[in-house]
């Protein structure tokens, strides 16, 4: 009887701590913080936009380009990573999407596209880079960059915040 007790216990601790760390993933702002917007998570992690790091490096619509830092943070004890620079090509016209890659073979920068949206938010690794993209694009402009609305649950997320 004892042991069955202890196992109820472990069980209800178990059941407490999963649903206390889903939540987490469920927030839109690190602890509140509005400066940090999560767009991906999960394997226990968040990622997160830092939004004062957002730098419009080009505007000639249709075209623009837009950097900005990322984080990653563990949620079970709040401990950010390191932050990082990623730049973003978009053509509001066409509604294209790309995100700065690196070949470290020929050590050189090149602009991957970020192909058929639609489809890459519902997987979720490939939709990463689209989610951060559109809270950029955001941020930058106030806008969804895609003119049907936001098409990733985090992008929507944010701007559910903003209503």
């Amino acid at each position: 009887m004892k042991k069955l007790f202890s196992i109820f216990i472990v069980l209800g601790i178990l059941m407490f701590s999963t649903t206390c760390f889903a939540s987490a993933f469920n927030e839109v702002y690190f602890n509140g913080n509005k400066n940090y917007i999560s767009f991906d998570g999960g394997m226990g992690r968040i990622w997160y936009v830092v939004a004062n790091t957002i730098n419009v490096q080009r505007y000639n619509p249709p075209e623009y380009i837009i950097a900005i830092d990322i984080v990653q943070v563990n949620p079970e004890n709040n401990t950010m990573g390191r932050q990082r620079t990623e730049r973003f090509l978009y053509n509001y016209d066409l509604q294209e999407m790309y995100i700065e890659s690196y070949n470290p073979e020929n050590k050189t920068y090149y602009w991957e596209y970020l192909k058929d949206p639609e489809k890459a938010v519902k997987v979720h690794v490939s939709s990463m880079p689209i989610s951060m993209g559109e809270i950029a694009f955001a941020l930058a402009y106030n806008m969804s960059f895609y003119k049907d609305g936001p098409l990733s649950w985090y992008a929507q997320k944010y701007f559910e915040t903003l209503k």
